[in-house]
């Protein structure tokens, strides 16, 4: 989710990424994936997670949960729960699988009521995954009925990360009971860490480590508004034998291939000068961005990151005109170093984590993309409305792993307000009648492209106009024409002309004017839903970027400004607002800022970004008050 300054935007966001790569779930064996809608606090669950890891870095684990999903009054549910597995690497059964009635009458799942089938995923092609997905379909399962489950994981090989674990309790769930064991050979130089509030201990016997972490009564967060990764403010547990990051980066740079074949060399070599032309630099990169979005679609595969990264061949990619992440990476570093321009692979966090792991787990990397080292800049091919070298809100602000010789983690760029701008100019124009004729231009900077272009591609032009006229109380009627920028560094343009009638009543003497701009993409009042007086445990998120509008309504003849509301000016850590209303020349002229200069918000110092919102809501809902001059009386 994208925003809470620009609720539009955050709306936009979430088809985008529902198609995001997941080289991560967590830890390779979930607790359990729970397909039932209960999650009340106060019922049952159990979790034993035990991993037994051999000195091969292969690994047997067993997953045990109790529950009691339904409550007491509430109707009976189709309960299932399902893991699922990579047949290549792995082995998973059911161990166990019952039900207890309320009576203690224990209901044992029928081996036909066990369905594997294969996982809602790309099937077998190389670099792909042929994941299968086991579910269980409990019988008689009503209120205080109790659901156990034991799933058998068997890894065969070792896995390419080594050992990587990594349990956080849910913050929409509470966490009644959940206990973590590993077993190591005391021979494996394994690291681990816990948050305050998991009890851990630790003991050798045998010659193998025994670590245990317990979580208990970690209550449910009712959070009403964004916040960051729950891995970032929750109690965690995690384990790794990983050293370093950069570790991560050698073990994948040691997978793939970066050498093409003569046939392949000179085919990429002949597209690339057929795509830059006689562009160079940054201009031949953009336009290498450009083609790969127009002519590679994008495919989602869902990999666990211990499995690899290894993209498919260079020429099977072109052949098939589709490809995930780390084909589109691929392929895009191939076209680039065809003409002279070094390229390297990006390995980062695409979502809400923004602070590193205090271990190298590898599960808080899930995307790949391209650095450009020469010019310090990142690109996300598999965005497909992005421009070239634009980021959204959730690819800056952390770190990146840089998968080279020799690997090393750098930093996205900052989240900078400079580079998420929006500016509206409009003129509006009051008839006699109470009728608004109103032109605006909107201009959006390149890093806010795709959102607003996944919002006019979705819904068209004319949906976008009429919706935003509504929302500012102007039921009108015009055109809005996108211009589509000219190059990567250019604004999106959105040109408005519209018509609403009868939008002020004239008829009284004393006449109320909200000072709405009319086509408002990012209007004032809708920070409202940012007001929250239970910002106490998770970060506030909330989108960094400066908005400006000027705007000018042209008053009819006649009417008098009696007041307007006084200059507002707030400047502190958490952002500036400016707003000021003044009239000339029988025209109302109102300039506004707006910058959030914060991507996430300490809870201690949510009191001072609230402050600002609500003086930029309670500027959106300004008005100035007119007057009718009296006409002159002819004797």
């Amino acid at each position: 989710m994208i925003t809470m300054m620009w609720p539009h935007l955050r709306r936009l966001i979430l088809p985008i990424l529902s198609t995001v790569i997941l080289l991560a779930t967590h830890q390779p064996m979930h607790a359990d994936d729970d397909d039932n809608d209960s999650s009340d606090d106060d019922r049952l669950r159990h979790v034993l997670l035990e991993y037994k890891v051999n000195a091969d870095l292969t690994m047997e684990s067993w997953s045990t949960i109790d529950s009691m999903p339904i409550r007491s009054g509430h109707r009976a549910e189709n309960t299932r729960r399902w893991q699922t597995y990579s047949p290549a690497t792995e082995m998973l059964e059911v161990a166990e699988a019952w039900v207890t009635s309320p009576d203690g009458v224990r209901h044992t799942v029928p081996s036909e009521d066990i369905f594997t089938r294969s996982a809602p995923q790309p099937s077998n092609m190389p670099g792909f995954n042929a994941d299968q997905k086991i579910t269980v379909v409990f019988p008689q399962v009503g209120p205080g009925s109790k659901v156990h489950v034991k799933w058998h994981r068997l890894r065969k090989t070792p896995q390419l990360f080594g050992v990587n674990i990594l349990e956080t309790a849910r913050y929409d769930q509470k966490v009644e009971d959940t206990t973590i064991i590993l077993d190591v050979p005391s021979t494996i130089d394994l690291q681990w860490y816990a948050d305050p509030g998991v009890e851990t201990e630790e003991h050798i016997a045998d010659n193998r480590r025994i670590i245990r972490a317990h979580m208990t009564n970690i209550p449910k967060l009712r959070l009403t508004y964004p916040t960051v990764s729950e891995d970032q403010f929750r109690p965690r547990f995690m384990a790794t034998t990983l050293k370093r990051l950069e570790d991560e980066g050698d073990r994948i740079l040691a997978q793939v291939q970066d050498d093409l074949d003569p046939a392949t060399a000179d085919r990429i070599a002949k597209l690339a000068r057929s795509i830059v032309g006689d562009r160079q630099g940054l201009e031949a990169a953009a336009a290498i961005h450009d083609w790969i979005r127009q002519n590679i679609a994008y495919t989602a595969v869902y990999l666990n990151p211990n499995d690899g990264w290894v993209e498919h061949p260079i020429g099977k990619i072109l052949d098939n005109g589709f490809g995930d992440c780390k084909d589109q990476t691929a392929l895009m570093r191939a076209l680039l170093g065809a003409v002279g321009i070094r390229a390297e692979r990006a390995v980062v966090q695409w979502g809400t984590l923004y602070d590193p792991l205090p271990l190298p787990v590898a599960w808080q990397f899930n995307h790949a993309m391209v650095y450009l080292p020469d010019f310090n800049l990142f690109d996300n091919p598999t965005d497909k409305r992005a421009p070239f070298a634009a980021l959204d809100e959730q690819l800056i602000n952390k770190q990146a792993l840089i998968v080279s010789r020799p690997s090393r983690v750098i930093r996205l760029p900052d989240a900078s307000p400079d580079l998420f701008r929006i500016s509206n100019r409009s003129e509006l124009v009051l008839g006699p009648d109470g009728t608004v004729t109103g032109q605006a231009m909107v201009h959006v900077s390149p890093w806010l492209v795709a959102q607003y272009q996944q919002d006019i591609d979705s819904n068209g032009p004319a949906a976008l106009l009429t919706r935003k006229l509504a929302i500012n109380g102007q039921d009108g009627q015009g055109r809005l024409s996108v211009i589509q920028p000219k190059t990567w560094r250019d604004d999106l343009l959105l040109k408005a002309n519209w018509m609403s009638a009868q939008v002020v009543d004239l008829v009284q003497k004393t006449i109320v004017l909200p000072l709405q701009t009319g086509f408002d993409t990012e209007p004032l009042v809708s920070n409202a839903p940012l007001l929250h007086d239970d910002v106490t445990v998770a970060p506030f998120r909330l989108m960094t970027g400066t908005l400006d509008w000027s705007v000018a309504i042209k008053l009819p003849l006649r009417l008098k400004v009696q007041s307007v509301p006084p200059p507002v000016h707030i400047d502190t850590e958490a952002g500036l607002f400016d707003s000021r209303v003044e009239e000339k020349d029988g025209t109302l002229l109102i300039t506004r800022r707006l910058i959030n200069r914060r991507l996430v918000t300490k809870p201690d110092d949510y009191l001072v970004l609230k402050t600002l919102l609500r003086a930029v809501v309670r500027a959106g809902r300004s008005y100035a008050i007119l007057t009718r001059e009296t006409e002159p009386q002819h004797g």
